[in-house]
C-alpha cells in the first residue's frame, strides 16, 4: 500500500515537474518574442527619427570631421568594452547647443554643441554621457514611461502617425530625463572617461557653464536647470572625482581641436 503511494506520488510530480517545464518554455518563448519585437520597433523607431532630424538640420559628413571625433572617442569604446559598431553617431548643422540618443542605439550631435564647448573633454564627456543612456536603454525606458509601447507599436505600423512621431521626437530632443536617470548617465560618463584615461573634469567645468549661461541657452537646453541644476551636477561629479584615484589624463593636441572647430564654421 506504501509502496503504490509513493509511486503515485512520484508519478505527480514527475506529471507537474513536466507541465512546469512545458509552461516555462512557453513563456520564455513568448518573453523572447516580445524581446524581438520591441528590439525591431526600436530599430525602426531610430530609423524614423533620424530621418525628421536630418530633414530639419544639414547631415555633415566630411571625412576628416568624422574621423576627428572616431579620434576623440575610440578610447571610451575600447577600454569600456562597448561595442563600436553598435552605435551611430551622427553630426547636424544647427546653432542650437543640444546633443541626444535616439532608439536604435543613434546619437545626434548639433554642431552648435561643439562650438559651444571648449576643450575636446567637454565634447567627449557629452558623448559619454550619451553613451551612457544607450547602454542603460534610457531612451527606450523613457518612450515606454511617457508614451507606451501600444501607441509606439501602433505608431510606426502600416501608415505611421507622423505627426505623432514628430512629438516623440520633440520629447527625445528635450532631455528630459529625471533626477535620478541624468545622475546615473552622468556617473557613467566620469567612468567611461577615466577608464580610458580623459580627464573627466572637463564634464565638469561644462556643467558649470551651463549653469553659467542657463539664461542665454536655448529651450532645448532649459532641463539642465531642473534635472538636476547643472551646478549641483559639477558638484557630485567634483566629489566623485574627488574620491577616485586616478593617473596622468591624456593631452589633446590644441591646434588639431581649433582645427577641426574651424572646419565646422567653414564647410
Amino acid at each position: 500500500m506504501f509502496k503504490k503511494f509513493l509511486l503515485q506520488f512520484f508519478l505527480f510530480l514527475l506529471i507537474a515537474g513536466l507541465l512546469w517545464l512545458g509552461i516555462r518554455q512557453i513563456n520564455l518563448y513568448k518573453a523572447a518574442r516580445i524581446d524581438e519585437r520591441i528590439e525591431k520597433l526600436e530599430e525602426r523607431l531610430g530609423d524614423l527619427f533620424l530621418n525628421i532630424f536630418a530633414q530639419q538640420h544639414r547631415q555633415i559628413t566630411e571625412p576628416e570631421v568624422h574621423e576627428y571625433l572616431e579620434y576623440l572617442t575610440s578610447e571610451i569604446f575600447q577600454k569600456n568594452n562597448i561595442d563600436r559598431e553598435s552605435i551611430d553617431i551622427y553630426l547636424l548643422r544647427s546653432k542650437t547647443v543640444n546633443a541626444f540618443a535616439l532608439p536604435g542605439r543613434n546619437i545626434i550631435l548639433l554642431s552648435g554643441l561643439i562650438d559651444y564647448t571648449e576643450t575636446p573633454e567637454q565634447l567627449i564627456g557629452v558623448i559619454a554621457h550619451e553613451i551612457a543612456h544607450l547602454e542603460a536603454d534610457h531612451v527606450m525606458k523613457k518612450l515606454s514611461r511617457e508614451v507606451g509601447i501600444a501607441v509606439l507599436l501602433a505608431a510606426v505600423s502600416g501608415n505611421y502617425n507622423m505627426e505623432l512621431l514628430r512629438e516623440v521626437a520633440k520629447l527625445i530632443a528635450s532631455n528630459s530625463y529625471s533626477r535620478a536617470i541624468e545622475t546615473e548617465a552622468d556617473l557613467m560618463a566620469m567612468e567611461y572617461m577615466i577608464n580610458a584615461g580623459i580627464n573627466p573634469r572637463g564634464l565638469i567645468d561644462l556643467f558649470k557653464r551651463f549653469g553659467e549661461d542657463f539664461d542665454i541657452l536655448p529651450s532645448e537646453l532649459q532641463w539642465l536647470g531642473t534635472h538636476p541644476a547643472s551646478e549641483d551636477r559639477a558638484n557630485q561629479l567634483k566629489k566623485k572625482l574627488e574620491e577616485l584615484a586616478h593617473t596622468d589624463f591624456k593631452v589633446f593636441d590644441a591646434e588639431e581641436w581649433e582645427q577641426f572647430k574651424e572646419r565646422l564654421e567653414n564647410p
